[in-house]
Parts: structure tokens; C-alpha cells; sequence
């Protein structure tokens, strides 16, 4: 996982060199934040038409960039609930961030919705615990979120500290997707890894949790992370199209879209102009 450490965030500016036709336009960068944000992990803006940016800073807190400037507040910490970072090499931290399709619709059961990814302590085994969580803004302060407002959709142990995904994405159809790592270690094999083992050479049976469809590691996940009744346990529904929906292996994991994938730190939907959809 990148660590970037002092000037770390700077917005592109485009100066039209000439007016002449077809002239490439001067690119050149404005710091705007400048020592402040001790490791960003994830920059993402909400679907509401402020151009408000939302950074995610590995120890639990969240900065808006807006008009070029980092407001002095956080827009969230939930540092409170997750490992604590300090200044040596993390995986782990607030990783992922992604608000509801329907954020600014009044009307939508998303509004005024966003989910995080992050990484809750743990009594080792395992060493720490993915957490997908989903939270609500201010009524009256859009650049406040709640604390108080978690609601925890799903966690899961990861056995060793690096190798946990990281991203979270609403795609075109509305749904969430859910990148989860392997759960590290060398070789997919110590404690924690389907079929592994602390031994060198690996054991020939060490299926590895990647490929363990029994398990959410190493894997992207998709589900409709709303409450189906407001009253749980059951905190988000499986899609009716997800591709093993229809598998009864015994265990098998439905929210599962893929596997057999090492850590999927980042991913993308071609959604722009003449896109496809498709998730790269």
C-alpha cells in the first residue's frame, strides 16, 4: 500500500497555452494541503453537486477539501473504534469509502448515507478485524457525520495485519462492491489460511483463503448493503444475481462476485463517457 508523506495533495489546474487551434493546454499543480493528513488512503467525492472532496486518513479521520482549502475539521474520526496507526509501515486503517447512489435524494433510502471500510482491534487470533460499516451526515451540517450513527454491516477476522483490500464502490447497478484481501502472510500459508500451516515447503492440501469460497478473503464481494427490515440481525441482502446465489455448496459465502484474488487494494467501474460498466 502507498504511504505519501509531506505535500501530498495538489489539484490540477489547466491553463490554455494559446489560442491558437488545437493547442494542448499547460498542466502544472497548487498544493493545497501541505503536512496535514498523515497517510491518505482513498479520495472520493459525494454525489450532491458541492465538489467537495472526502479524504480518508489511515488513523480514522476524514478531511474535506473544499474551494481548495482542507476544512479544519474533520468530517468524521473513527479512530476510537479501529487499531491504532502509528508512524511505521500499516496495512491496516481506515481504507475505504463510498456514499450511497441516492446520498442526496430525499426520497432514497441512501440519503444522506456513506459506508467505510476500516480495520477494529482485535485479541489476536486474528489479528485484527475488517469492519464494513455504514454511516449518516448531519441533518443540519453537511460537512458533520455522525459517530453515533454506525451501522455495522459485516466483519470479518484477517489473521496477519497486511492484505486487506480496501476498496468499496457502489457500480452502475446500484450495488456494493467489497474488496477484501487475503489475510497476508507469506505463500498464503500460516495460521488462518484454509489448509495452511506454519511449514516450509507449503502443504500440498493449502487451499488458501483466496480460494476458499467458504470465506470473505481474498475475494470481492456484492451486496445491497441496505437493512432489509430495520430490525436485523440480517443488516444488508445478497443479490438474486450474484453469481453463486444458486450454489448450495455447504458454507459457501453468496455475497461473493469474485475470488481467488491476492489483495485487491484498488478497482474501478468504466462509467465514464462511451463506458461499459465493466469493473477493472
Amino acid at each position: 500500500m502507498p504511504r505519501w508523506h509531506s505535500a501530498f495533495f495538489s489539484l490540477l489546474f489547466l491553463a490554455i497555452a494559446g489560442k491558437g487551434e488545437g493547442a494542448f493546454p499547460t498542466l502544472y499543480l497548487k498544493p493545497v494541503v501541505l503536512q496535514q493528513i498523515h497517510s491518505p488512503t482513498n479520495i472520493t467525492s459525494a454525489p450532491d453537486g458541492s465538489g467537495r472532496l472526502f479524504v480518508c486518513d489511515q488513523p480514522g479521520q476524514i478531511w474535506i477539501i473544499q474551494n481548495g482549502m482542507r476544512l479544519p475539521t474533520p468530517f468524521l474520526d473513527i479512530s476510537s473504534k479501529m487499531v491504532a496507526i502509528g508512524v511505521n509501515y500499516s496495512e491496516r486503517g481506515l481504507l475505504g469509502m463510498a456514499f450511497h447512489p441516492g446520498y442526496a435524494d430525499a426520497e432514497s433510502p441512501g440519503f444522506r448515507k456513506f459506508y467505510l471500510y476500516y480495520s477494529a482491534p482485535s485479541t489476536p487470533p486474528p489479528n485484527h478485524f475488517s469492519v464494513l460499516a455504514e454511516y449518516q451526515v448531519s441533518p443540519t451540517d453537511s460537512n458533520s457525520a455522525l459517530l453515533a450513527s454506525e451501522r455495522v454491516l459485516l466483519t470479518f477476522g484477517q489473521p496477519q495485519s497486511n492484505h486487506n483490500g480496501g476498496q468499496i464502490e457502489f457500480g452502475p447497478d446500484g450495488m456494493l462492491y467489497v474488496a477484501s484481501g487475503d489475510g497476508g502472510g507469506a505463500d498464503d500459508n500460516a495460521a488462518g489460511h484454509t489448509g495452511g500451516a506454519n511449514t516450509n515447503p507449503r502443504p500440498s492440501n493449502a487451499l488458501g483463503n483466496a480460494q476458499d469460497r467458504t470465506n470473505l478473503l481474498g475475494k470481492i464481494l456484492r451486496i445491497n448493503p441496505q437493512d432489509p427490515d430495520g430490525a436485523g440481525p440480517q443488516s444488508y441482502t445478497v443479490p438474486s444475481d450474484n453469481p453463486f446465489v444458486n450454489d448450495n455448496t455447504l458454507g459457501l459465502k453468496k455475497e461473493i462476485y469474485a475470488y481467488g484474488l491476492r489483495n485487491p487494494w484498488r478497482f474501478s467501474f468504466d462509467t465514464g463517457p462511451g463506458g461499459t460498466g465493466r469493473l477493472f
